[in-house]
């Protein structure tokens, strides 16, 4: 579906390829909103002001190109005049040119996209198993399902991750988890995780769990960095 004039504002969106190692293929990239431009990568004006996009940004779309042909893959994952997270998925990013791609907005009469919809939430992830967002806890490629929380995962007061604004969890009475079932690993299949965390300290062992097999982030003897161990 191509973007009509029905959508008033636009903006070109530009990656820097000199921070591409090498070239990329379906990616999800992040748009983010944390309140102040300096650290943004989107324009103010889009959620807040006589031009902004609607409340929950269900006028919001994307292409890549500034006819507005082509639409990509997005999922809102958070929307509101202080801080957004949106990952929009692109078919290539060049680590030898900049990769444009656009935002479009200010249509009063459109409504988001199921996220079943082709250019909804589910079909930005096709690369993954599984993507979970701490704001909500939903699985974003509805494969395996939502994680469960247990105690309260706090916002950081102030603080913005990599992505949003940061969880606290102890790791002990505080912490999500899917029991979702994978499908086994093997010596023969490659298996990859990630995950973003900030240690308050280098003492403590991190793990997550996948399905039966466990990943554990560990300190890795009295270095100040941490080894990826699986346990199958």
């Amino acid at each position: 579906m191509a973007i009509t004039s029905a959508w008033k504002y636009s903006c070109a969106l530009t990656i820097d390829h000199t921070k591409v190692g090498a070239d990329l293929t379906n990616f999800p990239t992040l748009v983010c909103w944390t309140g102040t431009q300096s650290t943004s990568n989107v324009p103010a004006g889009i959620f807040s002001g006589a031009y902004a996009a609607q409340a929950a940004g269900g006028d919001i779309r994307f292409t890549s190109d500034s006819a507005g042909a082509t639409e990509l893959c997005f999922e809102i994952v958070s929307f509101s005049s202080t801080s957004a997270e949106i990952w929009v998925k692109l078919a290539s990013v060049s680590s030898s040119v900049n990769t444009l791609f656009y935002i479009w907005w200010g249509n009063s009469a459109a409504s988001a996209y199921a996220v079943s919809d082709t250019y909804g939430r589910n079909n930005v992830w096709t690369e993954f198993t599984s993507v979970w967002h701490l704001s909500a806890l939903t699985d974003s490629k509805a494969a395996y399902g939502n994680m469960t929380q247990t105690g309260t995962l706090t916002d950081v007061a102030g603080v913005n991750g990599i992505a949003a604004t940061a969880k606290q969890s102890d790791g002990s009475t505080n912490y999500a988890i899917t029991t979702a079932t994978y499908a086994a690993a093997s010596t023969t299949q490659s298996t990859y995780y990630s995950v973003w965390i900030k240690s308050p300290t280098f003492s403590s062992d991190y793990k997550f769990a996948c399905g039966s097999h466990q990943a554990g982030l560990q300190r890795s003897g009295s270095n100040n960095y941490f080894n990826l161990a699986i346990n199958t």
